[in-house]
């Protein structure tokens, strides 16, 4: 109900730099089929404090067998993401969209959603007043993905700004897979 021009997704353990919000709206500003940009992002301690020049996420990129990875994950930080560049799509951590780019993307309701409310009643509360950017059945992880499918299939780029920084504590990581819940490894993968 906004008459923004853009729209920031955050989440709250990422903490950005003073001038990152500036400098994803000037790489918008950039071309006209830019929908959507993220930043260069590197791991956070629990204090939210970057530690180490260990990268979170470049943008992000797919595989040959159609899996999505954040770009740069676990490296240090060299000169491999130094310039900005198109990328398939960003974390879902931080992702500045155009008005325009979400005014596209809304999702329209469907047949799907009283498989998905059964599974899910409490997103019945507001359903239908709740314009959906992010698709719901994606409550929990991968959502940041099915997006930049989305957005891709609509003809939008993605930007990786890397003048544009944060750091980001991630709790959800390979090497502690085996660690994490039933739940949270099922929601990973679906």
């Amino acid at each position: 109900n906004s008459s923004c021009k853009y729209f920031l997704m955050l989440n709250p353990d990422l903490l950005l730099n003073d001038d990152a919000i500036v400098q994803l709206v000037k790489g918008l500003e950039r071309n006209s089929t830019l929908g959507f940009t993220t930043p260069k992002l590197y791991r956070a301690n629990d204090e939210l404090k970057k530690d180490s020049s260990l990268l979170d996420a470049a943008g992000m990129f797919l595989s040959s067998t159609w899996r999505h990875f954040d770009r740069g994950s676990q490296q240090l930080d060299g000169e491999q993401y130094n310039k900005p560049e198109l990328v398939f799509g960003g974390t879902g951590a931080c992702l500045m969209l155009k008005r325009e780019c979400v005014e596209d993307l809304i999702l329209t309701r469907s047949e799907h959603e009283a498989d998905l409310f059964s599974l899910y009643p409490e997103l019945l509360n507001g359903a239908e007043d709740r314009k959906q950017l992010l698709d719901e059945a994606f409550f929990a992880f991968r959502e940041d993905a099915e997006l930049a499918f989305r957005a891709n299939s609509y003809g939008w780029s993605c930007l990786y700004n890397p003048l544009a920084q944060g750091v980001h504590r991630r709790s959800v990581l390979p090497s502690n897979r085996a660690n994490l819940s039933k739940m949270v490894n099922r929601l990973g993968v679906r």
